[in-house]
């Protein structure tokens, strides 16, 4: 997924993003409620939910943009590329080896109780899936879904920002029309190779391929969103558009490979133009909250979605079911029980996600700035009247 920039965005001009970063993480959440937790509610049963697993790739665009806006012109030495990785490695770890640290947890008490379930603890997590998920090469080795799955993406964005911040750094001594030139090869020879692929859905084959593709579309909505103005009424046009055909869709006829486009250009929309209606309602305090804590919402949403079916069940005597090829667990209850199921899950996610920003993702990022300080410098966020970030 994507994480959020807060700290690194002018939050007067751009708070707008934030908010949409927040509310694509819920479009994920959704996607992946619909599989084990209500598979019949109608919060999740229709065209939206299901293909909310497209909103990866919006979270993809927008870190490419929010990454070249704060640091095109701070990664001209050897040092300031290394303090941006460091930055970059302080931001996503320390949630991510939390998450990881449960879902160990989860196995080991599994382990622990004896449990007759259809798969057996350690089964798929395995030594080989700890490794991957500990130093983020679970998005290129892992052949099925391990752990906290969702990780996968923040996994090949890390290395993708190293990819950008090689890339920047030897385009200091050549030109910048060379960073430019070869972004446009990146997202052409990407999407080429990942027009091969029914879906973009994922698999270790089109991950990273998946993530640079979007990832660089961004880079160069940054570029093209300098010497631009659009009309304030093209972000909401294409995003209505977008939103229909993501509802709608047929995938045989609208593949996967339509929606990072379509994500780019409103995200250009947006930012290159005056204030609007849209702009001012995304501004809404506690949309941008939401934003702040996205990457929480995206990283702990997978674990409470595991947890609580079994919890639930052994609160109330009800034997859970585990798909023994997916490993989701499902519960037997009504259209009426799994929505309830569904929304508990939200909130107990959401709450999760503030906690862990304030405690765990806030002070490693300001540890991370310390030990960098001076090598990276990056436009110092506007504190805002309700504290957001992801």
């Amino acid at each position: 997924m994507a994480t959020n920039f807060a700290a690194e965005i002018e939050r007067e001009k751009y708070l707008f993003l934030e908010s949409l970063r927040g509310l694509a993480a819920l479009g994920v959440v959704l996607f992946h409620g619909g599989l084990p937790l209500a598979y019949e509610s109608p919060i999740v049963a229709n065209g939206f939910a299901r293909n909310g697993y497209m909103f990866v790739d919006f979270f993809f665009v927008l870190s490419g943009f929010v990454i070249a806006y704060s640091y095109a012109d701070r990664l001209k030495t050897r040092q300031q590329v290394a303090a941006f990785q460091i930055r970059r490695a302080f931001r996503l770890f320390p949630l991510h080896l939390l998450t990881l640290f449960v879902f160990l947890g989860y196995e080991l008490l599994l382990l622990a109780i004896n449990a007759p379930l259809q798969v057996q603890p350690f089964e798929a997590n395995d030594g080989g899936a700890f490794f991957s998920h500990m130093f983020l090469l679970q998005g290129f080795t892992d052949a099925s879904r391990t752990f906290n799955m969702p990780s996968w993406s923040i996994s090949v964005e890390f290395y993708t920002y190293m990819l950008f911040a090689i890339l920047m750094f030897a385009s200091t001594n050549i030109s910048r029309i060379f960073l430019d030139i070869t972004a446009v090869a990146i997202v052409i020879s990407c999407g080429i190779y990942l027009s091969g692929f029914e879906t973009v859905d994922f698999a270790r084959e089109t991950a990273f391929f998946r993530c640079i593709f979007a990832f660089f579309m961004g880079v160069l909505i940054h570029r093209v969103s300098k010497s631009v103005r659009i009309h304030s009424a093209a972000a909401p046009f294409f995003l209505c558009i977008t939103l229909i055909i993501l509802t709608f869709r047929d995938s045989a006829i609208v593949p996967d490979l339509t929606f990072p486009p379509l994500f780019a250009i409103i995200v250009l929309c947006l930012v290159a133009s005056g204030p609007s209606a849209l702009k001012r309602a995304l501004n809404y305090p506690p949309l941008v909250r939401l934003g702040t804590y996205s990457y929480g919402v995206y990283l702990w949403h997978w674990p409470v979605f595991w947890i609580l079916p079994l919890a639930v069940g052994v609160l109330k005597g009800i034997e859970p079911y585990i798909d023994p090829v997916l490993h989701d667990t499902f519960l037997p209850l009504s259209v009426v029980g799994q929505s309830v199921l569904l929304v508990l899950g939200i909130g107990l996610t959401l709450s999760l996600a503030k906690l862990s920003y304030r405690f765990v993702e806030k002070p490693c990022n300001e540890w991370g700035r310390r030990i960098t300080a001076g090598d990276v410098r990056v436009p110092q966020a506007v504190s805002a009247p309700v504290r957001p970030a992801e």
